[in-house]
């Protein structure tokens, strides 16, 4: 018994992915490159997702999904930025989908006492469908992914690096008086 649980669960480890377990531990900041979505003052309802340009001062520029240049947002008019943690998918839900459905029908079929019922499941019958529906509830889980986001602080848009100093301006030194 113990050596089918271990089993199992090595299984379910290796449905759920390393990336779904190292998604958390990524940190918090935005980077040029990130998938972002941005969420307007004027329209909480409204929002542009895509790409992470560059922010200056007062705006943050991203590729949006819908548009072939960057655009550019005022920082005054952001209410929320999001960050995607990428595409993930449902096994864990469609594991428990399929096999709460098929358990279900299983036990139905197996307190069916009609005399002449051609059905006639017993418990093994009963597991056996509930492994089939929940090994196909788990891979239809597995195929229909959706993307997760998490909220971060506008303070976390990676600001342009510095002007390289002026090596060819004068250097101007005061000039002591009275010696």
């Amino acid at each position: 018994m113990r050596s089918r649980l271990r089993f199992c669960v090595a299984v379910l480890a290796l449905c759920i992915g390393p990336g779904r377990l190292m998604s958390q531990a990524q940190e918090a900041g935005v980077k040029p490159g990130d998938r972002i979505r941005v969420y307007r003052v004027a329209d909480p309802e409204a929002r542009v997702t895509g790409t992470f340009v560059a922010r200056d001062a007062s705006d943050l520029q991203l590729l949006s999904d819908n548009a072939k240049a960057p655009i550019s947002i005022p920082l005054a008019e952001v209410s929320k930025l999001e960050r995607s943690t990428g595409k993930h998918g449902h096994t864990l839900v469609g594991l428990g989908i399929g096999a709460g459905a098929g358990l279900g029908l299983g036990l139905a079929g197996a307190a069916s006492t009609e005399p002449n019922d051609i059905v006639g499941i017993d418990a093994g019958g009963v597991a056996l469908i509930t492994g089939v529906l929940g090994a196909a509830g788990a891979l239809i889980g597995t195929i229909v992914r959706s993307e997760s986001w998490v909220e971060v602080p506008l303070a976390s848009l990676e600001l342009p690096p510095a002007p390289p100093a002026d090596s060819t301006a004068p250097i101007v030194a005061p000039i002591a008086a009275g010696h």
